[in-house]
């Protein structure tokens, strides 16, 4: 099947790597992709290697009609026969790009906003949690389906934590992703004698502020500052335990990522890391915010070596239900079968 496939994002995070994901899901499954992307995308050298078409936009918001124009011409050109678009501006650029077209408009949704992916002939979500979301809302059942994201399996094993644990987190570095909370968990663990350091990858806003908030309560020396990291297997190899102490989180795709690289898993309980993690069997949860809440859980596992591994080699086994192939299996299946009810 020949789709438009299209996110118009120019960040680099989760959402950009899932757009990657389900491309060289439908590409494995032999679709021939149209690739719309933000002329800006960090990613084109990833899209390049997936050897599928690729047509750079620039749109200026929700109402561009220059770019509107251009995503029509692109869609004819292309002779699609189903267009897929990730999150709100897409799906209302598309939207309005398709007027006439008969061509079914499938949105993925990597949130919770329902007003533009309401227009979507069928609907993509990540979790349970949010398909009800939308159902609530008046999407109609028979059109929303759980597909979720994938994480391609690496071979990673166990690696038993060492006298002192480096405690690693990655994400941008914005404030709903919770990172001050990994600091200030730092200070309390330090004022309790507790050994460990931490090494924290990613960017954003909010980097200087969170090493000034370091250094004020006196962890500066503890933390180390990756950036972006290309060579994900590097990072995940100099640490020992994984936080995600995200504010808000849909899905987690880090989560899963941490998971298969055999580390165990503290993650706040928002609904993305409460649909993968069972607590006390593949990682551990925290309530939002709960900074005295992410000691103790930090705490249990640096004291615990058997708790430990029985973490990192439960996670690495719930990520199997994630894997590439699984995910593009149910991908496929759910274009096919939206193409089919528009036929």
């Amino acid at each position: 099947m020949k789709i438009f496939h299209a996110l118009f994002s120019d960040k680099q995070g989760g959402l950009e790597q899932a757009y990657l994901d389900y491309s060289e899901a439908l590409v494995s499954q032999g679709h021939t992709l149209c690739l719309a992307v933000h002329e800006q995308t960090p990613y084109r050298a990833e899209l390049g290697g997936l050897k599928q078409n690729v047509a750079y936009f620039s749109p200026k918001g929700f109402y561009d009609f220059v770019t509107i124009w251009k995503l029509r011409r692109a869609i004819i050109s292309s002779k699609a026969e189903l267009v897929l678009a990730h999150n709100s501006r897409a799906m209302s650029l598309l939207w309005r790009a398709m007027f006439g077209l008969r061509v079914p408009l499938v949105g993925v949704s990597h949130g919770y906003k329902t007003r533009r992916m309401k227009r979507a002939d069928a609907l993509i979500v990540l979790t349970e949690d949010m398909r009800r979301h939308f159902l609530a809302d008046g999407y109609d059942e028979k059109r929303c389906f759980v597909v979720g994201n994938s994480i391609a399996q690496v071979a990673a094993e166990y690696r038993p934590m060492p006298p002192v644990p480096v405690i690693g987190a990655i994400g941008r570095l914005v404030y709903e992703k919770g990172f001050h909370l990994l600091v200030q968990a730092l200070a309390e663990l330090s004022r309790r004698g507790v050994l460990c350091r931490a090494v924290i990858a990613g960017d954003g806003v909010e980097r200087e502020s969170l090493q000034r908030f370091a250094a004020e309560i006196g962890v500066a020396d503890l933390i180390s500052w990756a950036g972006w990291v290309k060579d994900k297997s590097h990072f995940y190899d100099v640490v020992d335990i994984i936080v995600f102490p995200s504010l808000n989180e849909s899905f987690g795709l880090v989560v899963l990522e941490a998971m298969n690289y055999a580390k165990p898993v503290i993650a706040s309980n928002t609904v993305g890391p409460s649909a993968i993690i069972h607590h006390g069997e593949n990682g551990l949860l925290f309530p939002i915010g709960d900074v005295l809440a992410l000691v103790e859980a930090l705490e249990s596992v640096i004291d615990s070596p058997e708790l430990h591994a029985r973490l990192a080699t439960s996670g690495k086994q719930r990520s199997l239900d994630f894997s590439s192939e699984r995910f593009a299996q149910r991908l496929d299946a759910v274009i096919k079968e939206v193409a089919a009810a528009q036929a």
